[in-house]
């Protein structure tokens, strides 16, 4: 259920907004996957308590014996593999005027913030950019468990305004926030908590909320919210994440994993029988005691000798399992081993075998770029918008905004050279671009100097 009103942050509203509640119960399930503390999101694994919760890093645990902890986290694997190869090589924006766009990207770390972006864009399905002024243009990421889009109850896709609220403590009183931008203006509210229900409350309550103004008008008549959406269905508002589908399997791996690490723990510590001549009694104790690892069971001659079931813990079935399920992992995910560093020796000989072992990987990155690159430009587009409205000194509206990505793939040197020779020999390049692709970090003056430089050596090659 989506939000087709602004009545839902409103005085007399429930919070939080009414059929968004399983929305954030799932970006919440998949923080606590990507930090790796699967037990809070399926105890049902690990019954059994941890004896001492509270302790240093450093002294001795003390567990329940049948206490296993066992995290496979896959999740942050998959997020950071799929970020780096989106943006783990920076890409390279061109525009007029290129001086103002590289400004804006250097001052705002875009890069970095677009690695954060395309991380919550995995985990979350949503990734949100903000754009604001103050003295220059701003772009900051925003966790989408704040955002609550308004859209039309006719079309789904049709955006009517975006929501960023959340709720938060000052004493013993309990509020919410909320930012609201419409084209053109952004409405600030803030409201008090009872029951549930939002109530509308001046700004000046708040010290740090005193100084904004109910309304500003951004100049712009646009939204200064740009979403990049992972998947999405021809009804969706909200992409889908890369986690949900990978539960059950995680699960039943970390079931697995878990069962076997305890039959191997219990069994590694055998119990012994013996003369009971062996036995001594400590004399602080009382106890009786055996020099020894283990359980020791004492029998006099003549009695019927003790003995200890013991079961041959044969697990290749269980390990079998296991293989299986991270297979199907890699399948779901469309992660290839190659990513991980899994090649067979002599497997990828060549930058050009690589990327075919990396089929499922690359295309999956490709379409994370679609939905990428247009939301970047119109972020810089709007940014540089944003401060010629608020008349910044030096501002300058961007245009013919391109962007240059990068595989993430190491660079197969040998194999590029073979490549311009091959172009060269043919006469399908010149030695000054055959330069530019093997250098790209030459300047252009450079470029031309090595160039004349070659013609110089080898005329042949002209």
């Amino acid at each position: 259920m989506v939000l087709t009103t602004l009545k839902a942050i409103s005085d007399g509203a429930t919070w939080p907004p009414a059929g968004e509640q399983a929305r954030m119960d799932r970006y919440a399930k998949n923080a606590l996957l990507y930090e790796g503390k699967h037990g809070q999101v399926w105890p049902e694994l690990n019954p059994f308590p941890e004896v001492a919760s509270q302790r240093r890093f450093n002294d001795s645990p003390q567990y329940d014996r049948n206490r296993v902890d066992m995290a496979v986290n896959w999740y942050k694997r998959l997020t950071t593999v799929f970020a780096d190869l989106l943006c783990g090589e920076p890409f390279k924006v061109t525009a007029d005027p290129q001086a103002t766009a590289d400004r804006i990207i250097k001052d705002n770390a875009l890069v970095l913030n677009t690695y954060d972006l395309s991380m919550d864009v995995i985990k979350n399905g949503t990734g949100l950019f903000k754009i604001r002024f103050d003295k220059r243009g701003i772009i900051e990421v925003i966790n989408p468990r704040l955002w609550y889009p308004i859209v039309s109850p006719d079309n789904a896709k049709e955006v009517l305004a975006h929501v960023l609220a959340w709720s938060f403590k000052e004493g013993e009183d309990e509020y919410a926030r909320a930012e609201i931008h419409e084209r053109g203006k952004i409405t600030n509210k803030l409201f008090k908590l009872a029951g549930g229900k939002l109530q509308e409350i001046p700004l000046t309550t708040i010290a740090r909320y005193a100084t904004l103004r109910p309304e500003v008008s951004t100049g712009l008549d646009e939204f200064l919210i740009v979403p990049v959406q992972n998947i999405l269905d021809s009804s969706g508002v909200y992409g889908m994440d890369d986690y949900s589908d990978l539960d059950d399997l995680v699960r039943e791996l970390e079931k697995r994993l878990i069962q076997a690490s305890r039959i191997l723990t219990k069994h590694a510590d055998p119990s012994i029988s013996g003369p009971s001549s062996k036995i001594d009694i400590d004399p602080y104790s009382g106890e009786a005691i055996v020099v020894g690892g283990g359980q020791y069971y004492g029998y006099n001659e003549g009695e019927p000798r003790p003995e200890y079931m013991v079961w041959d813990a044969k697990l290749d079935a269980a390990y079998q399992q296991v293989e299986l399920i991270i297979r199907k992992l890699y399948m779901v995910s469309e992660l290839s081993p190659a990513a991980l560093g899994e090649l067979k020796q002599g497997l990828a000989e060549s930058g050009s075998a690589l990327k075919r072992l990396m089929m499922p990987t690359l295309a999956k990155v490709n379409r994370l770029r679609l939905r990428l690159d247009p939301a970047l430009k119109e972020v810089l587009r709007l940014t540089a918008a944003l401060e010629v409205a608020g008349r910044a000194q030096g501002a300058t509206q961007l245009t013919n905004i391109q962007i240059a990505w990068e595989d993430g793939l190491p660079r197969d040197e040998k194999e590029v050279v073979t490549l311009e020779v091959a172009r060269k020999t043919a006469g399908l390049t010149t030695v000054e671009e055959s330069l530019k692709r093997l250098d790209p970090q030459m300047s252009d003056a450079d470029r031309v100097a090595e160039a004349a430089r070659i013609k110089e050596e080898t005329p042949e090659m002209f």
